[in-house]
C-alpha cells in the first residue's frame, strides 16, 4: 500500500494485523518518512478489555541491541532500565491506539512485546518479539518537492545578507541554485518542510521590523537603486506567478498529540482535571468500586522520571489521604499538617498517625507499603486516616534512595479542605486578605506586583478558586478598576523587576501544575511579562533619546517624560500608540483623542496621573518620519514591560505573505480580520486558525481536538454548492458552538462568584463586576471562534437549502408570546390563556407547560426527542429558529398576540390583535384516561415465553412477539421479566414495614401540592430489602435463559444489579411522569411498573425509528436517527443532533442524509444487563407514557468523547448506505408485522442489527 506526498511520490505504507490470545486483536500501521516528515507507526487494538503497555524499541541495521529514540517519544513513554521504552495505549471508545514517531533514518524496523500491567504477564510473538520493518521512500523524491516560493524567498534572503549586490542573470540563476541545494540539505537531514517555512519567515518578519523603522523616503530611495526580487531571480517562468495570501491549503498538525486528557477528578470545580497517569491508575484500583463516588481530590507530581500521587476521599465520615509513589527502593513520608493557614508545618495528632511511622520533633516519619511490582515500576502505598480533624493542608518531603525528594525544592503540600472557599465558590479567606492589603498595593504597581508574589503561592496551594481570586484581583487592576499609583514615585525598572518576580511564580506553577494552566494564561495577561536588568530603565533613558532625536523637549511629550520617569503604567501604550496614530494622520489632534477614548483615556485620566499631562502635543512636520521611527521603536520598549509579547511578528509568520510582482518585500502584510473577505475558503482557514488556538490554549481540550480533525477532515473534502459536505460542515460548527456555551457556563461558575465578592469589598463599580466573565471570555479566541462560526453558518444553511428554521411539529397556532430561559424551570406552570413561549434552553426531555401552543427556541434537541414527540402528540407547535435577529425580532414581542404558520420546512408568524384571540380558548376539558390497577401473580419472576398483558407492560409483550415474529437477521436480546405486583409485594414484607409507612406519608404530602417530596419518596425506596424468594426465582430464570447472574460474581454485584432495579421502581415518582400522570388526569395510584431485564448489547450505534416521517407526515417515507455508543444519549436530554436520515419505502437501498451527527458524548458500557422500565402507563389510546419511566444499566456507562473524523459511518458512503438501508429495511418489516406506523429502537453490533423494542408511532 502507498500514498501520494505532495510532489505525487508514492509514500510506502506497510499494514500488520496479528491474533492474540483472548481474542485480542492488534492492527500495526507504518507510514514511511517522507516530505521531511518523520516515519509513523500506527498501533490500534481491538477487543481489549483492560490497559495494556507497549514496551519498546528500534533496530539499526547489523545491531540487535535496541535504539531508544530520543525525541518526539509520545505522551507517557518512560525508559524501562535503560534498556527499552514503555508507552500506555490511549483509550477512544472500544478501542485502544498509540502512535509513534522517528525522525532517525537509521531506524530501519521496530521491535515490541506488550505488557498486561495488572496480570503481570507478557503478550509475544510466537515468544519472541514483534518486528516491524520500516518502510523506504525515495529518499530524492522529496527534495524536489520544496515549493518554489520558499527556495524564491531563501534566495532573496541570501541576496540581502549580502549587502543586496547588483547580480547579473548568471549569478541571479546560481543563487537559487545554492538555496535550492541548501533547502534539500536541510531535509535529508529530518527537517520538515513547516519547520523550514517557520523559520524563512521568522527571519523574514525580523528584517520586516527592521524595515519600519525606515523613512519613506529611504525606501523609495533604496527601491530606485535596487532591483526587486522578482526580476533578480527569474530562475524559470514559474516564478513570475504572482502570490496572494488567501489560504489554499493549511498544515494538518497532528492534533493528537496536543490532547490534554482529563482525568474527571470529582474535584471541587467543574474544569478542573489532571492529566492522565499509569501509577493513578493503579492507586485508583486500591478503592473499591463502592467507595469511587467518594473521592474528592487527586493530584499528581512529577519528580524526574517518577511519580507521586494523592487521592484525598472520605470513608464513612473520615476523611483518607492514599498516597502512592512508583520508585523501587522503600519510601519513607516525612510530613506535617497545616490549620490555620497552608504555611504551617505542625506535629500531626497521634490519632491520624499511620501504623509502622515514628514522630519526631515537629514531624511524623512514615513508611510506605510495597503493594505490588508491575510493568511501569514498583508501587508503594500509604493510607493516612485523618479522621474528621480540620486539618486545611498536609505537607511532605520523601525519603529513598539515600536521598530527600522534594517537589522543585519546596514541599510537597496537599489542600485538606473538602469543600473548597465557603460553599458559594470562592475563597474567602484569601479575598478578604487581598481587600486588606489592597490599601498598600495602590501606592505603586511595584508595590501591588511585590503583593501578588507574596500570595501567590498560596492562591496555589488553596487549589483553583485561589487562582482565580488572583486573577479577579490583577483583572480589576488591569481594567483601570483598582488605584495604579498614590502619590508614591518609582523607578520603571524597580516596577520591571516586580513584574519579572510575579511572571517567574506563574510560570514555575503553569509547569508544576498543568491543570491550572488555563487560569494562569489568564493571570499572565493581565501584566506585563516585566525583567530584569535594564529592560524597565530603557523606558527612562529611550524617551530622552527620543525628545532629543525630534527636538520635542517641552509641553506635552516634556509632561509624558516626567510621568514615564516617576510612574510609568500600562496606559503609557495607549498614549504612545495615541501619538504614533497622530503623527501618521498628519498630525491630526482629532486622530490622538480618538485613539486615547476608544482605549478609555480620557482628558480627566491623563489630569489626574501624579505627574499630570493637561497638554496637546505639538510636533514639528520636518520630523515627522523621524518621529514615527522613534516612536515604534519605544513602543516596543513600553510593550515589553507592560503588554506582554508583542504578537506583530507571530502573526505575520501564521498568515505568511503574499508576492505582488515588482514589489515583492513590499507585498508582505498582515491581513486584518476586520478585512475579512466574505469567501468561504478564507472563513474556513481563519476557523482552523482560531479553532487550533483555542485548543492549544485550553486545558481540558479533548473535545477541541477531535472537533479539529473533523474539521480538517471536512476542509480536505470542500466541494463549492455540494450539500452532503455541507451538512457535514454544519455538524462540526454545531458541535463547536456548543463546547463554546460550555466553556462560557463554566467560566461564569468558576470565576462570577470571586468576581462579585472580591468587587463589593473593593468598591469596583457594579458594572465592571456584572460582566466581569463576559469580558473575560471575549478577550479570548472562543469570541473570535463564535464570531466566524456566525459568519460561515447562514452560508451553509444556504448550501443545504435548509433556511432559518428546523420545523419539528408543524401546527398552525395563535398566542400571547412569553419568554423563559429554560423550559424545564416552568414545566409544572399552568397558562390560562394560549401561549407561544420563546425557550433559550430545550434539551429534549421537558414536559410542555399546560397552555402552551407553541414551543420556539434557538437550541437543538433531537427530533425523536422526549418533547418532540410530545409536541407532535399534543398538537403543538414546536420548531428550531437559527437566525438570532428572527429569535430577537420574536422576543420583542413578548405580551403580545401573533399568529404563527409553520410548513414543513420554514415558519412565518404575524402580530394579531388581542381581540383575534378572543375565541382562542384553552379547553378546560380533559378526558381522564383509565388506568387497570394490576395485581401480584404470585410469579417474582417470569420467561419471555411467559409475557402476557396481564403480567407486563407493551415493552415486554411486543419484544416477545418480535422474538417470535422476525426474520433470522434481526436479532432480539434474550429477556426475562418482574412481572406486575412484584414493587408492591417486596413493599409488604415485613423486613420493609419501615419503608412502606415512610412512602404512604410522603405519598400524602405530594398528594397535597408538595412535589419536592417526590425526591425524598424515591430516596426512600431505595432503602428496600430482597425477600430471598425474589432472588431465587430471579437467578433462576435468567440462568436458564443463559443470562449472567449477577449473583455468581459476589455479593457486590447482586447489590448492584439490586439497587438498578429499585431505581426502576423509584421512577414512577421522578417529577416529569408524576407532572404528566397529572395532567393526563390518570390515578397515580394505579400505575404499576413491571421491570424487563435484559442483557445489555455493547453498542457501535444505537437508532431510533419512525416508519412515519414525524417531519413531513409522509407515511411514505421512513425516518430514523442515529448515534455512537448506547441509545441514552438520543432519547435522553444530551446536547447535540444524531445523524438522520430518510428513506422511501419504495426504495430503500437509496437513503437521504439530513444531518449529520454534533452529540458530544458517546455511552458505552461493558458486557452487563440492564433493568427496563415497562409500566401499565405507556403507550396507551391518547397519551404516550414513553421516556417518562427509568431504564437503569447494573453498572455505570463509560461516558466518551465522540470522535467522528474516522469514523467509518461518517466516511465511508458505502457502509453508511449498507447500515442505514438495512435499519429502513427493519422499519419496514416490523411496521408490516404491526399493520400501523412504529417507533422502535435497535443498536448495531459488528454489522448486526438488534431492535430492544417498539411501541406503536405517536
Amino acid at each position: 500500500m502507498s500514498y501520494s506526498g505532495s510532489n505525487g511520490s508514492p509514500i510506502p505504507q506497510i499494514s500488520h494485523q496479528f491474533e492474540l490470545e483472548g481474542g485480542l486483536k492488534l492492527q500495526v500501521n507504518v507510514r514511511a518518512a517522507s516530505n521531511g516528515n518523520p516515519t509513523r507507526v500506527d498501533f490500534q487494538l481491538t477487543y481489549c478489555r483492560r490497559e495494556l503497555l507497549l514496551q519498546w524499541g528500534g533496530l539499526y541495521h547489523g545491531q540487535t541491541n535496541w535504539v531508544l529514540p530520543s525525541d518526539r517519544r509520545p505522551y507517557g513513554t518512560r525508559t524501562w532500565k535503560d534498556h527499552a521504552l514503555q508507552t500506555p495505549f490511549a483509550k477512544h471508545g472500544e478501542t485502544w491506539l498509540l502512535t509513534i514517531e522517528m525522525r532517525d533514518t537509521r531506524i530501519h524496523a521496530i521491535e515490541f512485546v506488550l505488557k498486561d500491567e495488572i496480570q503481570d504477564k507478557w503478550l509475544k510473538n510466537n515468544q519472541g518479539n514483534f518486528r516491524i520493518q520500516i518502510p523506504r521512500c525515495d529518499p530524492y523524491a522529496s527534495l524536489s518537492s520544496i515549493p518554489h516560493e520558499l527556495v524564491q524567498l531563501k534566495a532573496y534572503l541570501s541576496w540581502e545578507r549580502k549587502g543586496k549586490p547588483r547580480n547579473s542573470p548568471q549569478q541571479e540563476k546560481q543563487d537559487y541554485e545554492a538555496a535550492l541545494k541548501d533547502l534539500q540539505a536541510q531535509l535529508s537531514m529530518g527537517l520538515s518542510l513547516a519547520d523550514i517555512r517557520s523559520s524563512l519567515q521568522a527571519s523574514n518578519t525580523d528584517r520586516n521590523a527592521e524595515n519600519k523603522g525606515n523613512t519613506n523616503t529611504d525606501r523609495n530611495a533604496e527601491n530606485k537603486g535596487n532591483r526587486t526580487l522578482a526580476s533578480n531571480i527569474t530562475p524559470s517562468p514559474d516564478y513570475q506567478k504572482t502570490y496572494t495570501t488567501t489560504p489554499v491549503s493549511h498544515k494538518r498538525w497532528n492534533v493528537d498529540q496536543w490532547i490534554n486528557k482529563c482525568i474527571d477528578a470529582n474535584a471541587q470545580t467543574k474544569g478542573t482535571c489532571l492529566p492522565a497517569s499509569s501509577l493513578l491508575a493503579l492507586v485508583e484500583k486500591l478503592v473499591p468500586d463502592s467507595d469511587q463516588g467518594n473521592v474528592v481530590r487527586r493530584h499528581i507530581f512529577k519528580v524526574g522520571s517518577h511519580e507521586v500521587v494523592a487521592l484525598l476521599m472520605t470513608l464513612r465520615d473520615d476523611k483518607h489521604l492514599l498516597l502512592g509513589v512508583d520508585m523501587e527502593d522503600y519510601a519513607v513520608l516525612h510530613w506535617g499538617v497545616s490549620k490555620q493557614s497552608s504555611g504551617e508545618w505542625l506535629a500531626p495528632p497521634l490519632e491520624i498517625v499511620p501504623q509502622r511511622s515514628k514522630m519526631l520533633d515537629g514531624a511524623c516519619q512514615s513508611y510506605f507499603d510495597k503493594k505490588s511490582t508491575s510493568g511501569i515500576s514498583f508501587q508503594q502505598c500509604l493510607d493516612i486516616n485523618l479522621r474528621q480533624t480540620e486539618f486545611i493542608g498536609l505537607h511532605f518531603i520523601l525519603w529513598s534512595g539515600g536521598t530527600w525528594i522534594k517537589n522543585e525544592g519546596s514541599n510537597f503540600y496537599i489542600n485538606l479542605k473538602l469543600s473548597v472557599g465557603d460553599g458559594k465558590g470562592v475563597v474567602k479567606q484569601l479575598l478578604d486578605e487581598i481587600s486588606e492589603r489592597e490599601k498598600d498595593a495602590e501606592r505603586s504597581l511595584m508595590h501591588r506586583f511585590s503583593i501578588a508574589t507574596d500570595l501567590i503561592e498560596r492562591a496555589k496551594n488553596e487549589g483553583e478558586l485561589g487562582l482565580v481570586g488572583m486573577l479577579v484581583w490583577l483583572r480589576f487592576m488591569a481594567c483601570r478598576q483598582l488605584t495604579w499609583n498614590k502619590n508614591y514615585n518609582v523607578k520603571p525598572r524597580e516596577i520591571s523587576a516586580a513584574q519579572h518576580k510575579l511572571t517567574d511564580s506563574l510560570q514555575r506553577i503553569y509547569m508544576d501544575e498543568p491543570n491550572y494552566r488555563e487560569i494562569v494564561r489568564l493571570i499572565m495577561s493581565s501584566i506585563g511579562r516585566g525583567g530584569e536588568g535594564d529592560v524597565g530603565q530603557r523606558i527612562r533613558d529611550e524617551i530622552l533619546v527620543l525628545q532629543r532625536n525630534n527636538d520635542c523637549k517641552g509641553g506635552m511629550m516634556e509632561e509624558w517624560h516626567q510621568k514615564l520617569h516617576n510612574n510609568t503604567s500600562p496606559d503609557d501604550v495607549i498614549i504612545c500608540q495615541a501619538l504614533l496614530d497622530y503623527a501618521k494622520s498628519d498630525f491630526n489632534i482629532a486622530v490622538y483623542w480618538k485613539t486615547l477614548n476608544s482605549n478609555g483615556i480620557t482628558k480627566e485620566r491623563l489630569a489626574c496621573y501624579d505627574r499630570p499631562i493637561v497638554s496637546e502635543p505639538q510636533i514639528k512636520r520636518n520630523v515627522k518620519d523621524g518621529f514615527i521611527r522613534d516612536l515604534t521603536s519605544y513602543l516596543r520598549t513600553l510593550k515589553a514591560v507592560h503588554s506582554g509579547a508583542d504578537l506583530d511578528s507571530a502573526i505575520a509568520t501564521c498568515l505568511g505573505y503574499s508576492s505582488k510582482g515588482h514589489d515583492f518585500m513590499g507585498g508582505v502584510a498582515i491581513r486584518p480580520v476586520g478585512g475579512l473577505s466574505a469567501k468561504l475558503t478564507d472563513v474556513m482557514y481563519f476557523i482552523t486558525l482560531m479553532l487550533e488556538n483555542l485548543c492549544l490554549s485550553s486545558v481540558n481540550n479533548e473535545e477541541l481536538v477531535f472537533c479539529i480533525k473533523d474539521w480538517y477532515r471536512v476542509t480536505d473534502l470542500h466541494e463549492s454548492n455540494d450539500e452532503l459536505w455541507a451538512l457535514q460542515a454544519k455538524a462540526v460548527l454545531d458541535r463547536i458552538r456548543l463546547i463554546l456555551a460550555d466553556r462560557a457556563e463554566c467560566y461564569h461558575n468558576i470565576y462570577q462568584p470571586s468576581a462579585e465578592y472580591l468587587g463589593v469589598l473593593l468598591r469596583v463599580e457594579r458594572w465592571a463586576i456584572s460582566i466581569f466573565t463576559e469580558e473575560l471570555i471575549r478577550s479570548g479566541s472562543a469570541a473570535c471562534l463564535s464570531l466566524l462560526l456566525n459568519r460561515l453558518d447562514p452560508i451553509l444553511r444556504s448550501v443545504t437549502n435548509l433556511g432559518s428554521w428546523q420545523i419539528i411539529s408543524p401546527v398552525e397556532v395563535r398566542g400571547i408570546v412569553t419568554v423563559v430561559e429554560d423550559i424545564a424551570k416552568i414545566q409544572e406552570n399552568v397558562y390560562r390563556q394560549p401561549t407561544v413561549m420563546i425557550a433559550n434552553k430545550v434539551k429534549g426531555d421537558e414536559e410542555i407547560p399546560d397552555g402552551v401552543v407553541a414551543v420556539l427556541t434557538p437550541d437543538m434537541p433531537d427530533v425523536l426527542s422526549h418533547i418532540a414527540v410530545r409536541a407532535r402528540n399534543s398538537k403543538v407547535c414546536f420548531a428550531t429558529c437559527f437566525d438570532k435577529d428572527i429569535l430577537g425580532d420574536l422576543k420583542s414581542k413578548k405580551g403580545r398576540a401573533i399568529l404563527v404558520q409553520p410548513s414543513t420546512t420554514s415558519l412565518v408568524y404575524s402580530e394579531l390583535r388581542s381581540s383575534d384571540l378572543s375565541n382562542e380558548s384553552l379547553s378546560s376539558f380533559i378526558p381522564a384516561i383509565a388506568l387497570k390497577k394490576k395485581t401480584f401473580s404470585g410469579k417474582y419472576a417470569i420467561s419471555f415465553e411467559e409475557f402476557t398483558s396481564e403480567l407486563v407492560g407493551a415493552k415486554s409483550v411486543n419484544i416477545q412477539y418480535l422474538g417470535r415474529k422476525l426474520p433470522s437477521w434481526v436479532k432480539v436480546p434474550i429477556s426475562v421479566a418482574l412481572p406486575y405486583g412484584v414493587f408492591e409485594a417486596v413493599l409488604r414484607e415485613v423486613v420493609n414495614k419501615d419503608v412502606a409507612n415512610q412512602v404512604v406519608s410522603l405519598s400524602r404530602i405530594v398528594a397535597a401540592g408538595n412535589l419536592s417530596k417526590l425526591h425524598d419518596i424515591r430516596q426512600t425506596i431505595l432503602q428496600l430489602k430482597a425477600p430471598s424468594q425474589l432472588i431465587n426465582e430471579l437467578s433462576s430464570k435468567m440462568k436458564t435463559k443463559r443470562m449472567p447472574w449477577p449473583g455468581d460474581e459476589g455479593e457486590g454485584r447482586w447489590n448492584q444489579a439490586w439497587l438498578a432495579i429499585k431505581k426502576v421502581w423509584a421512577s414512577k415518582w421522578n417529577e416529569r411522569a408524576y407532572i404528566s400522570i397529572q395532567k393526563a388526569k390518570m390515578d397515580h395510584n394505579s400505575l404499576c411498573m413491571a421491570v424487563l431485564v435484559q442483557e445489555i448489547i455493547c453498542a457501535d450505534y444505537a437508532f431510533v425509528i419512525h416508519t412515519k416521517n414525524p417531519l413531513s407526515g409522509n407515511p411514505t417515507e421512513i425516518y430514523a436517527e442515529i448515534v455512537k455508543g448506547l441509545g441514552e444519549t438520543l432519547v435522553s436530554a444530551y446536547p447535540g443532533r444524531a445523524m438522520s436520515f430518510v428513506t422511501k419505502k419504495s426504495d430503500l437501498n437509496s437513503p437521504k442524509v439530513l444531518g449529520y451527527p454534533s452529540k458530544q458524548i458517546g455511552l458505552f458500557i461493558k458486557r452487563s444487563i440492564i433493568f427496563r422500565s415497562d409500566s401499565n402507563g405507556e403507550d396507551l389510546k391518547g397519551y404516550s407514557g414513553a421516556g417518562l419511566y427509568d431504564s437503569v444499566p447494573m453498572d455505570k456507562e463509560d461516558k466518551v468523547v465522540v470522535d467522528y473524523s474516522s469514523d467509518r459511518l461518517i466516511v465511508d458512503r458505502a457502509y453508511q448506505k449498507y447500515i442505514f438501508s438495512k435499519i429502513a429495511l427493519v422499519g419496514k418489516v416490523i411496521e408490516d408485522l404491526y399493520g400501523s406506523a412504529q417507533d422502535i429502537e435497535g443498536v448495531v453490533k459488528d454489522g448486526e442489527i438488534y431492535v430492544v423494542q417498539t411501541r406503536p408511532q405517536m
